[in-house]
């Protein structure tokens, strides 16, 4: 990458990041009475002016404030890939990767389930230009096989072959989730060491497992927690070939013999932070907390264009995510105090 266009990624970046929301207008968010006075703040009053510039307040749903605000998210992330050369796109297009098998596995769960019926109605076409398969098509078909023949020249179908369910069956959705899962995982890791080097390298790598090790930590917490699931059950639902603690160490996390014992034993890990509350949603919590402070320092000071776009991904995601839980909070009628204590920022 040229040193013009490494220094307008960080540049556009950090100056993006810069406009990003602030405690102030958390604390005015979270005392909003409806889903109309929140578009209506994020179109007046915050960088998301353009994003809510054609819509009326008074007409919008839930369902469409957090459709655009996916979309501003991607745009940000175009904006920031314009400026990599092109034997780097793909360190900066890993966005559609993610995009992609979240759009597959949201037409598992329908398939699975007639509940799951939002799905249908929030397929981001916007995508279409740049995704491996063709969205309308993904959105016409009705079974399995159809989804297969869909995604015939991806990896992906070669991934959903392994898993085709017989006759009547159910598809197994959560190991097509954990392999899937793993395909994301195994080919970001395989494009930050194709394309980095050095100290770069090492510091997207530290961001990136330790954003997988406390998905890890929180999913074997909630599987005891809620459905008392084993060992046995539990092992092959995580991503265990990217660990930073010890394998040991997270053994003794997969073996415990409950919720309780699981805590005992994360407070005698780097994470013991985690073991101060025995709430599903404060580790939740946390986990997102640690990934947020982890990202931040870097976005501060480093000077990489990887780092500062990988970091600044990760920071909007969380203030995405805040939003949602803002937006969810308010037309649930939670209150004002509760939800602020969500936010991470």
């Amino acid at each position: 990458m040229t040193s013009l266009s490494a220094n307008a990624i960080t540049t556009k970046a950090k100056a993006m990041y810069g406009r990003r929301l602030r405690s102030e207008d958390y604390h005015a968010l979270v005392h909003k009475k409806s889903v109309a006075e929140i578009a209506a703040y994020l179109k007046n009053e915050t960088d998301y002016a353009s994003t809510f510039a054609n819509v009326k307040e008074s007409e919008i749903h839930r369902g469409d404030l957090e459709a655009l605000l996916k979309k501003d998210m991607f745009e940000r992330g175009c904006k920031l890939a314009h400026y990599a050369d092109g034997k780097d796109k793909e360190l900066y297009e890993i966005g559609i990767f993610k995009s992609e098998i979240d759009l597959i596995l949201g037409k598992l769960r329908l398939f699975n389930s007639s509940l799951y019926s939002e799905f249908e109605s929030q397929i981001p076409f916007y995508l279409n230009r740049y995704t491996s398969f063709d969205l309308h098509k993904l959105k016409e078909a009705q079974t399995y096989s159809a989804l297969c023949e869909i995604l015939v020249r991806t990896d992906y179908a070669k991934i959903l072959l392994k898993y085709q369910p017989k006759g009547n069956e159910l598809i197994d959705y959560p190991q097509v989730e954990t392999a899937l899962t793993k395909y994301y995982y195994d080919r970001v890791l395989l494009t930050i060491k194709r394309h980095l080097r050095g100290k770069t390298q090492s510091d997207c790598l530290t961001i990136f497992l330790t954003g997988i090790e406390l998905q890890n930590i929180s999913k074997i917490y909630r599987l005891k927690k809620y459905y008392h699931a084993d060992a046995e059950t539990i092992r092959p639902t995580l991503m265990l070939d990217y660990l930073r603690i010890s394998k040991s160490k997270m053994e003794e996390l997969i073996e415990a013999a409950d919720a309780e014992s699981f805590l005992r034993i994360l407070a005698d890990s780097p994470y013991r932070v985690f073991a101060d509350n025995h709430d599903y949603v404060f580790i939740e919590y946390y986990a997102d907390r640690i990934k947020y402070h982890l990202a931040e320092r870097h976005m501060r000071f480093s000077t990489s264009p990887a780092i500062v776009f990988l970091t600044y991904t990760i920071l909007h995601e969380i203030e995405m995510s805040n939003l949602v839980n803002i937006i969810e909070g308010v037309r649930y009628g939670v209150s004002a105090d509760h939800i602020e204590k969500t936010c991470i920022y």
